[in-house]
């Protein structure tokens, strides 16, 4: 986006929250918004303010309208409630049997991260979850378990998709310098060896 965009797009949210926002906080809202979107889309962006304006009433966040942008781009980045539906829907509907399900099938039948997060747990092992109490497990433990390994896995990711080019460039360079340091195998404590009678 150009400055000139940023500014159109700024302009549009004062005037649709004209009791919400100084004037004078304007041109600092500007060198903000152009720092965060400078490398986006315009189109997506102000899609993502209109989105905002239609459903909010207060003015947006910066990582309000990143949110947006990542629904809009990354339609099979699904919620964990909308990715649980999915999956509990497949085994209610599904011709496979427990074992049925190869990876390729999950693939085809979900969303990439949804497919990822049943192949981790295994979609037999859901399957003998979801019968409950007749198998040993307690009602509801598929549902717990698929959230309880999906929410974290879709929260990074939604984390990674929000963040803008700039902003994930410096950070893998911060990552790669700090992991450098780091030692390649942990040192012995000769302590330890003294103390452990299963010490080799």
């Amino acid at each position: 986006m150009t400055k000139a965009e940023v500014l159109d797009v700024i302009t549009v949210i004062v005037m649709a929250y004209p009791d919400r926002i100084k004037e004078d906080s304007v041109p600092g809202m500007v060198t903000a918004w152009l720092a965060f979107f400078g490398e986006d889309n315009p189109e997506i962006v102000k899609t993502a303010v209109m989105k905002h304006i239609a459903c909010n009433k207060w003015p947006p966040s910066i990582a309000e309208i990143r949110e947006n942008m990542v629904t809009l781009q990354n339609p099979d980045l699904v919620p964990p409630d909308v990715a649980w539906t999915l999956v509990a829907k497949q085994m209610i509907d599904s011709k496979f049997t427990s074992f049925g399900f190869s990876d390729d099938d999950l693939y085809d039948a979900f969303p990439p991260l949804v497919a990822k997060v049943v192949s981790d747990i295994g979609w037999a092992t859901l399957n003998e979850m979801s019968r409950g109490q007749y198998c040993g497990y307690k009602n509801g433990q598929d549902r717990q378990t698929f959230l309880e390994h999906y929410t974290p896995e879709y929260k990074r990711e939604m984390e990674s998709a929000m963040l803008p080019a700039a902003v994930k460039t410096a950070e893998q360079r911060l990552i790669s310098e700090h992991t450098a340091v780091l030692p390649t195998a942990p040192v012995k404590n000769e302590y330890w060896s003294l103390v452990n009678p299963y010490e080799n």
